[in-house]
């Protein structure tokens, strides 16, 4: 239950990452694209962990 849980919001909290990477120059988002898609292959595993690092790369990429 709680992994379900937790997929959805690491998926809302990707998009929001992802939207955030759009402001950002080609490199730059490159690189954080590929990052999030790490994070992303390995949520199944710590799903805990790869949100809570999710919304902070979120929160720094929204300042």
């Amino acid at each position: 239950m709680i992994g379900r849980k937790g997929e959805k919001r690491g998926i809302t909290l990707s998009t929001d990452a992802m939207m955030s990477v759009l402001c950002m120059t080609d490199r730059e988002s490159v690189f954080i694209a590929s990052t999030i898609k790490m994070m992303w292959q390995s949520i199944k595993l710590i799903p805990r962990q790869i949100i809570n690092l999710t919304s902070h790369v979120s929160l720094n990429l929204a300042r």
